[in-house]
Order: C-alpha cells, then structure tokens, then sequence
C-alpha cells in the first residue's frame, strides 16, 4: 500500500501540483477516493477518481486504476473499504488538508484572477508587483 500513488500524494503533496478541481465550497479536489464493487470480482475496491497526469489532475475509472495499480482491494470487506476511503488522508497525513488551507485561501480571496495573477507573476497591490510578457519581467511601483 505504501508504493502506490494515491498514498505518496498524500504523504507528499509539496511534490505534486495544486489542485484544479474544486467541490460547490471551493475546497480542493486531489483524490476523490471511492469505494466500489468491482464488477469483474465482486470485490469492494478503494481508488482514486482523480490523478496526476501531464501536471493536471484528470478524472480515471475504476479499471484504469486497477489496471495501473492505484487501487486497494478489500475483497468482500464493504465495511473496511467504505470507512478507509473515508479517513485515509487523515491516517496517512493529519496534516494534510493543513497543507492546502493558504492555497484554499488564496483560491477563495481572488479565485481565478489571482491564480491567473500568480501565473503571470502579477503580485497583489501593496507588494512589489512584476509582470511578466514573453519572458521579460518589468517591475511597476
């Protein structure tokens, strides 16, 4: 369970990028860990609905994390996979969601503005402000 990718963006989620989807209260989506019956076998199988791909989060099906082993099966334990795909980041790392609280912040202050602002290295007023165009940075007081 320790090798598989699901688990390490939990305990490491200074190395993977900020989130890109967000549930109706702005919180960040990194997982979206379900527990559901593999048709196939009948067995309860934990996976993430969301992974890391080319530096975004995409959405995958249960096949393809069983394929890619990024899954857990419980067998015919509903009870254990249901309540693990419940508290996993909370075991794995209780500072988790500590971790992305100032980026949650920064996303609910000015939403996509500032993230475009931070990408094109846009400071908010009262800072030093640079901005950036075609590689050419020009500082403005």
């Amino acid at each position: 369970m320790a090798d598989l990718p699901f688990i390490d963006r939990v305990r490491n989620p200074q190395n993977y990028p900020n989130p890109t989807k967000f549930d109706n209260e702005g919180r960040p989506q990194t997982h979206l860990l379900s527990a559901d019956i593999d048709d196939k076998t009948g067995d309860w199988v934990v996976y993430p609905k969301l992974v890391v791909k080319d530096g975004k989060y995409v959405e995958q099906s249960m096949r393809d994390a069983i394929n890619s082993g990024d899954s857990i099966n419980f067998g015919k334990d509903q009870d254990s996979a249901i309540e693990f795909s419940k508290t996993y980041k909370d075991k794995i790392n209780p500072d988790f969601e500590k971790y992305y609280e100032e980026f949650k912040l920064k996303k609910e202050a000015g939403g996509e503005i500032q993230s475009l602002m931070d990408e094109l290295g846009i400071q908010p007023i009262g800072e030093d402000r640079v901005f950036k165009t075609y590689g050419c940075k020009t500082s403005f007081s």
